[in-house]
């Protein structure tokens, strides 16, 4: 057959959009837009929104249920919290990437943000881990002292949610946007500015943690609160959860996830503060909160970007659809007639039999003029359904542009098959039409027939051969068929 298997494809992906024209319309205003693949803009379905409330319910049990044992020491599991934070670090990282990609994409400077709380984040993270008494050293790695990791976690807790704030205010600020020179510049400042800051905070917790207060004795946390450091993190996370939380219109789902981040992180504070201690089964409930809200936000984007990038196929078939097809009567345009021809001519031999038809509407101007254009276009609709059932599956049918249209005939095997063939067209186009509102209008076709390998061998010396047969047939009366010579 001659439709290849690329076409084939495009007609069956194209038929799952509602129509050919609206499909254009939301194609051309998507393309138009900076934030054509914006996550910050993807609405909260309502089985999105189920499944967020369902996972923050989902955190509350567990916040609730851990409270009544949250004080009470348990085993000393040391694979768990390199094991744990090892995971986060991992993770925090590949959703800064991916949000850095997002901001790349839409230039949102709340992405910007964004990326830059999560890149804090997973750098924090490997300080803590390394200075943490008792995993890779009795007192930790990088000269540090009983007081270190604490801290660390300390800038960690209260970095993190900040980082979330700022997001949440820039992205209420509206949908400001780096330029387009300056994407590069935002990333590297904004990375180069994160990365000191977390030297800077690991400097302070190793070589003059003497200037700040004590947060722990032994494993105990009691300081952590009574100096007022635990309280002020624990605010700075209740702020969070506020901010990321306030009404916006519209709710997108992402925003939404980030409310969960920043609850988890609030119960993480809350119970390591009621825990007061390390290794107390409220220490153990609050990293495993973080790491379950830490993977599930970055399923969540791996879960976007794949919605995304269907979407994006989706459109890109669109365009290609487009491009080879009549928007009016989804026939074949001359572009896709023309690579179809050559294709045919390419991959056949001179002993084989087929034809080009050139057809035109006899009378179909003065169809126009009276009944208007809309009248016009559906007319045009109706003759492009009715030679595509005149004609077997294997030929094409194209319009070349207004009433011209254009045929590819190779399931004919002989002069007498194409006469057949012309004489069910003509007979087609002959009956009225019956406009939507109301109007019986009819029109007739003239047609040249150029014959392959009879009267022509190329692509521009068949369709020269059509039209000139075609100017005949209208020279002659119309109504009628005249073959080339």
């Amino acid at each position: 057959m001659l439709k290849n298997k690329t076409y084939t494809q495009h007609d069956q992906l194209i038929h799952r959009s509602s129509n050919i024209t609206q499909s254009s319309t939301l194609m051309g205003k998507t393309l138009s837009e900076n934030t054509m693949i914006s996550m910050l803009d993807t609405k909260a379905t309502t089985s999105r929104i189920w499944s967020i409330r369902i996972f923050a319910i989902i955190l509350c049990l567990i916040f609730i249920s851990s409270l009544p044992f949250a004080t009470r020491m348990t085993i000393v599991v040391k694979p768990f919290l390199p094991s744990v934070l090892s995971i986060m670090i991992v993770s925090e990282w590949i959703t800064s990437f991916l949000f850095f990609g997002q901001f790349f994409t839409t230039r949102r400077i709340a992405y910007a943000f964004l990326a830059n709380a999560y890149l804090y984040s997973g750098l924090i993270i490997v300080p803590h881990l390394l200075t943490f008494p008792g995993i890779f050293s009795q007192s930790g790695w990088l000269g540090a002292t009983s007081q270190t990791a604490i801290w660390l976690w300390v800038f960690w807790h209260g970095g993190f949610p900040l980082g979330l704030m700022i997001f949440a205010l820039a992205d209420r600020t509206g949908k400001r946007t780096a330029s387009e020179k300056r994407i590069w510049h935002w990333i590297i400042y904004s990375f180069a500015i994160t990365l000191s800051i977390v030297a800077l905070e690991t400097l302070l917790a190793i070589h003059y943690v003497s200037y700040l207060p004590t947060l722990i004795k032994g494993r105990n946390y009691f300081h952590l609160f009574t100096s007022g450091v635990g309280p002020i993190v624990w605010l700075i996370n209740a702020a969070a959860v506020l901010s990321v939380t306030y009404p916006q219109k519209p709710r997108g789902a992402l925003r939404m996830w980030i409310a969960i981040v920043a609850f988890a992180s609030w119960i993480d504070v809350t119970l390591t503060l009621y825990a007061s201690g390390r290794y107390m089964v409220g220490w153990y409930v609050a990293r495993f909160t973080s790491l379950i809200a830490g993977l599930v936000i970055l399923l969540v984007l791996l879960g976007e970007i794949v919605r995304l990038y269907h979407q994006f196929a989706i459109q890109q078939v669109h365009i290609s659809y487009l491009a080879y097809h009549d928007p009016l009567t989804g026939l074949a345009n001359r572009r896709l007639f023309l690579e179809q021809l050559q294709h045919y001519l390419s991959t056949t031999s001179e002993s084989t039999f087929f034809a080009v038809l050139a057809l035109d509407l006899d009378g179909f101007k003065n169809v126009n003029d009276t009944y208007g254009h809309e009248a016009g276009d559906q007319l045009l609709q109706e003759i492009a359904n009715r030679l595509t059932l005149s004609v077997q599956p294997e030929d094409v049918v194209s319009r070349f542009g207004g009433d011209e249209f254009t045929l590819l005939v190779t399931s004919a095997s002989n002069d007498a098959d194409i006469l057949h063939i012309v004489d069910q067209i003509l007979n087609s186009v002959v009956k009225k039409v019956v406009l939507q509102d109301g109007e019986v209008v009819s029109v007739t076709a003239s047609i040249g027939i150029a014959l392959y390998p009879l009267q022509a061998k190329t692509a521009q010396t068949l369709l020269r051969c059509a039209d000139q047969a075609l100017y005949t047939a209208k020279d002659l009366g119309k109504n009628q068929y005249i073959f080339g010579t």
